[in-house]
């Protein structure tokens, strides 16, 4: 399948990672480290440091951006609202599973007519693949089982969110989805590479948050995120980006007419555990409505 960027022979990765500097055989990037300060950190990654070593990667890697490795919007659930309340339980919808997915999830596309609620995530990490054969295959957004994954905590904690959405009452579909709808933490690399046999599991948020940027710096992609949300046509949107990235997403949907039904939150890894188990203090997670003027004043850039 021909890919949706690039001819894959020659993927240009020195362009993808151009905000990389090399320092001393090192490679470094400029990442937003914390609220105070912006440093350099050292990106430990075998992939990164052969960038320019090694001429042959891209075309070890080539498959990693195509189009069929690119996970889908699923419909997860289906559910009830009275009087803005989330009412019984989240329930599969009907029609023709994902293969793979760890969720009875259904292509997005089959909640066109319903009244959808789009929550946004930012980009697939470990549990949304599997390797088969040498080449990752795409399972679904938010695979994760365990209450303090995403797919978890959407399914334990998901009617405790939704019904701070201000919704009427009706019938309304969930579908999930990535703005980046690629592998932008990289954590398969290494098994790629043939240097391991599985994943990274823990997320390096540092390599994520500067691959998933390069990403979004593409119209390509943007656009893309675009089309799929004026193609569901949601009732709300709620955006689950991690805190570094959530801003960029909410700007583009702002100015793009969406700020009527954009609504905020952390994201549901770990934090909605957190708020509403972990501890057993059970101090919430706020749902948060969007005020748009930072998105008019280009703070959000």
């Amino acid at each position: 399948m021909a890919p949706l960027i690039y001819d894959p022979v020659c993927f240009p990765f020195q362009s993808l990672f151009n905000n990389s500097m090399k320092i001393n055989n090192s490679l470094f990037v400029d990442v937003e480290y914390d609220k105070r300060k912006t440093t350099q950190v050292q990106l430990k990654k075998t992939v990164l440091a052969r960038i320019s070593d090694d001429p042959g990667l891209a075309l070890k890697l080539k498959d990693t951006f195509q189009l069929d490795c690119r996970v889908p919007d699923v419909w997860r659930y289906s559910f009830w609202v009275q009087k803005g309340t989330v009412v019984g339980y989240l329930e599969s919808p009907a029609g023709p599973r994902l293969p793979y997915s760890n969720f009875e999830d259904v292509d997005s596309n089959f909640a066109i007519e319903e009244k959808v609620i789009l929550l946004i995530l930012e980009s697939p990490h470990v549990e949304e693949y599997f390797l088969d054969k040498g080449r990752l295959t795409p399972r679904g957004p938010a695979q994760g089982t365990q209450l303090g994954d995403a797919g978890g905590a959407l399914r334990e904690y998901g009617c405790e969110i939704l019904s701070q959405l201000n919704l009427p009452t009706g019938k309304y579909a969930l579908v999930i989805g990535n703005p980046v709808s690629y592998h932008a933490s990289l954590s398969w690399m290494q098994a790629l590479l043939g240097l391991g046999v599985g994943p990274q599991n823990k997320l390096d948020a540092v390599v994520r948050n500067h691959v998933w940027k390069q990403f979004w710096s593409l119209d390509v992609i943007k656009d893309d995120f675009l089309k799929r949300c004026k193609n569901l046509k949601p009732v709300r949107i709620l955006n689950c980006c991690t805190k570094i990235l959530k801003p960029h997403v909410t700007c583009v949907l702002c100015k793009h007419g969406f700020n009527n039904v954009l609504f905020q939150a952390s994201h549901p890894a770990y934090t909605w555990n957190v708020g509403y188990g972990k501890d057993g203090k059970r101090k919430g997670v706020a749902v948060t409505a969007v005020n748009c003027t930072q998105c008019k004043t280009g703070s959000h850039k």
